[in-house]
């Protein structure tokens, strides 16, 4: 069992990914080739992937603010919730992988 995430690990994309995007809608489509899996995720998911997969290996209190500031939204006590989540979820999914 891996020990709990806290917001000083930093997250690194996951490589070989394949993004696939819909002129017709927000969403994106991303095919995990070494497992197999294929996730449905929001612009914002996809957002958050490329904050972290464009620079140094961001904590969850640097990809808050950033995150924050490119969907154009307050990076409030229910954002960073949702954000936490996210990461959770992404990293379940084998999207990012947490370093320490």
């Amino acid at each position: 069992m891996r020990e709990p995430l806290t917001d000083e690990h930093q997250w690194r994309p996951a490589t070989d990914l394949v993004w696939t995007h819909y002129d017709d809608s927000d969403d994106w489509v991303v095919f995990h080739p070494q497992s197999g899996d294929v996730y449905l995720v929001t612009s914002a998911v996809h957002t958050l992937w490329t904050i972290i997969a464009d620079g140094p290996a961001p904590t969850i209190n640097q990809l808050i603010p950033a995150l924050a500031a490119a969907l154009e939204r307050p990076p409030d006590t229910e954002f960073a919730t949702v954000t936490r989540d996210t990461l959770g979820f992404m990293d379940r999914a084998g999207l990012i992988r947490p370093i320490s």
